[in-house]
């Protein structure tokens, strides 16, 4: 049984220009102990998925159009501020983009790390120190003492991305949404930062929704896989049959962009023009301007399938 489930989530946001469906039926699921990876270029929906889970949907210009949100039986979209703010950060927790500024440059780590475990009530101020210095030897950072009353300029990007991961377990959360948790990371790092999340999560059963536009990352780390291209959901299912056999022009796309050892010098493809503005989408199949496949039915709005392979597909060519 599903721990969250994304139910047609639409999220829009009003702007001089007209209306931005930035998220236009969206859904998903995540289940407990497992990964959910979330994919597609920049600028596709991704972050707005997870800023819609967490209730932090920049206002007033946006704002949750439809859908549902259901955690434990409960829509999360119907919580008061006060209910969605005692759940976001201990319940429901969140690693965000960019380690480098995530982080208040003024406070100590420890600070900022106690002030996460103290707005949750979870005990008092020295328990709660103890707490964080075992959370980020936890995490595999040397000499937690010391950098407890360091500042966020004293360390590294890969030592800043491992305090930020501190942060989201301290509360042992049930969810953790991992938002391009290796962004501007070395590859050393990065891999390191990955068998991190990956060995919290087997010791805490957390589920996790991974967003990324690496598929590299995806095959090594996720048990399910959502493709998203401009607000819409295009192909969805298990990890392992969508990388194998990807079905919808889009995903075949990504995976062509992949460098590969066996062509070395070989020049990269790349997927033709840019994913459009949210405010001027195409009608029908959102990714028909690019698409080489793209005939007269794709003037009309595919629905996500089934297909043979039990993957879901929203293009009216596969079967």
């Amino acid at each position: 049984m599903a721990l969250l489930e994304v139910k047609d989530l639409r999220t829009y946001f009003n702007l001089p220009e007209g209306t931005a469906k930035a998220v236009d039926g969206v859904s998903f699921s995540l289940e407990k102990g497992k990964t959910t990876a979330l994919v597609g270029e920049s600028g596709c929906g991704k972050t707005l998925v997870s800023y819609s889970i967490m209730g932090l949907v920049p206002e007033p210009n946006g704002f949750v159009a439809g859908g549902e949100i259901m955690f434990r039986e409960e829509d999360l979209l119907k919580f008061s501020f006060s209910r969605m703010r005692s759940l976001r950060g201990k319940t429901i927790s969140m690693i965000f983009q960019e380690p480098m500024t995530a982080l208040n440059p003024v406070f100590s780590i420890g600070n900022q790390l106690i002030e996460s475990l103290m707005t949750h009530g979870t005990g008092d101020r020295v328990g709660a120190k103890k707490r964080c210095i075992e959370m980020l030897k936890e995490v595999g950072i040397p000499g937690p003492d010391q950098r407890f009353d360091e500042y966020p300029h004293q360390l590294s990007g890969g030592m800043k991305q491992r305090v930020m991961i501190a942060m989201a377990l301290l509360t042992n959360p049930d969810i953790l949404i991992a938002d391009e948790p290796t962004t501007a990371l070395d590859v050393t790092i990065q891999a390191q930062i990955l068998d991190l999340l990956k060995k919290m999560q087997k010791k805490y059963k957390t589920a996790m929704l991974l967003i990324t536009h690496d598929l590299g990352i995806v095959s090594e780390n996720a048990d399910s896989l959502t493709i998203m291209y401009a607000g819409k959901v295009v192909e969805q299912g298990d990890v392992k049959t969508v990388l194998k056999k990807p079905s919808h022009p889009y995903t075949q796309g990504l995976l062509r962009s992949l460098p590969s050892m066996h062509s070395p010098g070989k020049k990269l493809y790349s997927i033709p023009g840019v994913v459009p503005q949210a405010i001027n989408f195409p009608e029908g199949c959102r990714f028909r301007t690019r698409c080489i496949e793209a005939k007269k039915e794709c003037e009309n709005e595919p629905s996500l399938k089934i297909l043979k392979n039990k993957v879901k597909c929203a293009c009216f060519f596969r079967k």
